[in-house]
């Protein structure tokens, strides 16, 4: 059995955008233990895949050339490795796949880490992990890519085991006064909808009393047109099932919006910037634009524009059969 070892990336959205090399790496290697070391912090999003893979935290304070040397050295599951891929693409991570004594060692051909790798992709500009990800997979395998689109449950799975529901992701309460506003108006809007409002579980004591206040002045303007529920947890698995119970999802972080689409839910993302559609994800997430000046939906091949919220509402409520 051959042994896959795979260097993630640092941030929420790009561990999302890697599933498609997941998928392919998968198909690839059927068979052989894969094996992934990402941020202490994230790693576990790699639990969303549909297919078991070794998971392994690498911890910040280890991110040293000495100090990968000791956790490569320590982690005797993985040692002895068939095949490396860099993801990261820096010089230690070129040097993580050296310390775990892997044959094949594949990464982009720059600077001193070129030395370290066996296999090296041309220095080229590459939008997102995502499309770089597969070219250096192509690099190993010759195989065009271009042509992949991945999902990760039907979501079909869980409907009709729970109630349907409109389920908020929404992080950023603290920030910015006037989008919760707009956030109060948006909502309000909707009528006869039960709603979930889900977050991470947190110790900071500004945020939950924030985010607290708003709940409860979401709850005593009410008068009964929506049903509410409040959740938090820390569990990936409880998040997996809302999403794919849910009729549609509203989120402020771009990886949240990028895992529900993965999952082949409808996904609205009102954050701080447009999200560009991944090619190799079957769904895309529709960026949600709601300022005091343009209120507005952007999807992959147009732009609608509302005059007011309430219009937007109503529109939703057509598109997702409300």
């Amino acid at each position: 059995m051959k042994k896959i070892l795979i260097r993630a990336p640092e941030t929420e959205e790009d561990i999302i955008l890697s599933f498609p090399f997941m998928h392919a790496v998968k198909e690839e290697f059927p068979n052989e233990q894969i094996s992934i070391i990402g941020p202490e912090k994230i790693y576990d999003l790699y639990r969303f895949l549909p297919f078991e893979v070794l998971i392994y935290p690498f911890p910040s304070n280890k991110n040293t050339l000495p100090g990968i040397h000791h956790f490569a050295y320590n982690l005797n599951d993985v040692f002895n490795i068939d095949i490396y891929f860099d993801l990261i693409d820096d010089f230690k991570s070129a040097f993580m796949g050296f310390a775990f004594r892997s044959k094949v060692r594949i990464g982009s051909d720059e600077g001193m880490k070129r030395y370290l790798l066996t296999k090296r992709l041309p220095p080229k500009f590459y939008p997102s992990i995502d499309q770089k990800s597969l070219e250096l997979l192509h690099a190993h395998t010759s195989k065009d890519y271009s042509k992949l689109k991945v999902l990760g449950t039907e979501v079909s799975l869980l409907k009709g085991v729970m109630a349907p529901y409109l389920l908020f992701l929404i992080d950023d309460f603290k920030s910015d006064e006037n989008r919760r506003k707009l956030l109060k108006i948006f909502i309000e809007s909707f009528e006869n909808q039960k709603m979930i409002f889900w977050n991470f579980e947190t110790d900071n004591e500004e945020e939950n009393e924030i985010r607290q206040q708003f709940f409860t002045s979401l709850s005593e303007s009410n008068e009964g047109k929506n049903q509410f529920e409040f959740l938090k947890s820390s569990n990936y698995k409880h998040l997996t099932q809302l999403l794919l119970a849910a009729k549609g999802v509203f989120t402020d972080e771009s990886w949240k919006a990028r895992l529900g689409a993965y999952f082949g839910v409808d996904v609205y993302y009102w954050g701080n910037k447009i999200l560009s559609p991944s090619p190799y994800f079957k769904f895309c997430p529709t960026t949600l634009i709601m300022k005091t000046d343009k209120v507005a939906l952007l999807g992959m091949e147009e732009e609608k524009t509302f005059d007011t919220v309430d219009l937007l509402v109503d529109h939703l409520h057509e598109l997702l059969v409300l």
